[in-house]
């Protein structure tokens, strides 16, 4: 996935902030809602993320920018938000982390007569991502050729999440 800042910035530099502030930086992505263009940050922390933790991060990030305005290619707006339950898959990592769960995939051209895909990751390996259905293997996909994926929440991921954000806040309280 490609973000705003191309060749000029990537996302080290964003996720070296992120992570000096101690957060987990999932990614980042360019997208265009309602004729505009918005430069999204995901943060995660384990526990999960507030609009706090979001502000924070916010405003680091646009301190960064601002540092470096001369060298942004286009006006955009910044968001930064939560992963979210369907959590955005960027890295090879990601897949390699999140193995047996079932995502959405978009590939940049069709792949086996398809453009898109709900499945489950069954391996990862050699800069391949294996997906599978109800426990067979479907195919194999060079992560180079995956343009967009997202976990899809099946339900029982909610609760099991919130019980241990739950828990995790309990814990930052008594501190």
């Amino acid at each position: 996935m490609k973000d705003v800042f191309g060749e000029r910035f990537g996302n080290e530099a964003i996720k070296k902030v992120v992570e000096s502030l101690g957060y987990e930086f999932v990614g980042t992505e360019r997208i265009n809602e309602s004729g505009r263009t918005v430069f999204r940050v995901y943060i995660d922390l384990l526990g999960g993320i507030s609009v706090s933790d979001c502000e924070t991060v916010s405003r680091e990030v646009n301190r960064f920018l601002d540092k470096h305005d001369n060298l942004l290619p286009e006006r955009f707006f910044l968001e930064v938000s939560s992963p979210g339950l369907e959590r955005p898959l960027f890295t090879i990592d990601d897949y390699r982390k999140f193995i047996g769960r079932k995502v959405k995939v978009r590939f940049h051209e069709k792949i086996e007569s398809r453009k898109h895909l709900k499945a489950e990751i069954t391996g990862v390996g050699e800069g391949k991502i294996r997906f599978g259905e109800e426990g067979k293997p479907l195919f194999e996909v060079p992560f180079e050729k995956i343009a967009k994926a997202r976990l899809v929440d099946e339900g029982e991921e909610i609760s099991r999440l919130l019980a241990e954000r739950k828990k995790e806040r309990k814990k930052r309280r008594k501190k």
